[in-house]
């Protein structure tokens, strides 16, 4: 079951890359998704490994783009926001209530589509990239328009396969939020009117691994979500990666 989300505007601690999270900080299990960029899909792959405990995670999501690099940003750069956002995921006594399932996925040959330079291990970040303005995102926007929209209806579909619904038992689907275009596209494909999804890009523009978990936090303090509702989440990342998860509160 999900015990609630935090919510903050900026977390200006949080970067791209790792995040290490000692356990004997906190007493909960620990899971920090913020950003390998495998980007935005952290929350979904937070909430596949947290199905496979007995204890309470703690579910941790950010990112810090609006102050990176503003120059070699200038064309982007109003396109994203910072955030950053957690929920406690724990065990629930009720049979069918809660996180009901996830679905992880990645199309290898979006790898080149959308991802950040230099960093990682084949090409890592040196004092001399950094000095001369690096790390930066690269983005090929059309082609991510496409492969996102693909990615992101072939997770919700499966998910809901897998336990044998409809889109029209959907309550409420929260998506990234990357551009009203592909959240819309979404809607199409699934048949869904608009009405049924949670959008506030429009307000922070695109936080990245943040999105989904603000996304949640407002739509559960907004009465977006009651008892007995079925939320899709559904993502797409760098990589080109994509999840999914289903929740029944």
């Amino acid at each position: 079951a999900l015990h609630g989300a935090d919510r903050f505007g900026s977390l200006q601690a949080v970067q791209f890359g790792h995040l290490t999270v000692h356990e004997n900080e906190v007493e909960r299990h620990v899971v920090v998704d913020s950003d390998r960029f495998g980007a935005v899909i952290g929350d979904g792959d937070g909430m596949a490994g947290a199905l496979e405990h007995t204890r309470d995670e703690l579910l941790i999501d950010g990112v810090v783009l609006g102050d990176e690099n503003a120059e070699a940003r200038r064309f982007d750069g109003c396109l994203f926001g910072d955030g950053a956002g957690a929920a406690v995921i724990g065990t629930s006594e009720q049979p069918g209530l809660g996180l009901l399932g996830t679905k992880l996925g990645a199309y290898g040959e979006g790898v080149e589509l959308l991802y950040i330079s230099p960093g990682g291990s084949a090409n890592p970040i040196t004092p001399e990239a950094a000095a001369n303005g690096g790390p930066t995102v690269k983005m090929k926007g059309k082609e991510v328009f496409k492969l996102a929209v693909r990615a992101m209806d072939e997770a919700a579909r499966d998910i809901l396969e897998q336990h044998r619904l409809t889109a029209d038992h959907i309550s409420l689907v929260i998506p990234h939020q990357a551009n009203l275009r592909i959240i819309e596209a979404i809607s199409q494909y699934l048949e869904l009117p608009m009405e049924r999804f949670f959008v506030n890009v429009d307000r922070y523009g695109n936080t990245s691994a943040a999105s989904i978990p603000i996304a949640l936090d407002e739509a559960r303090r907004s009465g977006r979500i009651k008892s007995g509702d079925l939320t899709l989440l559904v993502a797409f990342g760098a990589g080109l990666t994509y999840a999914s998860a289903l929740i029944r509160w």
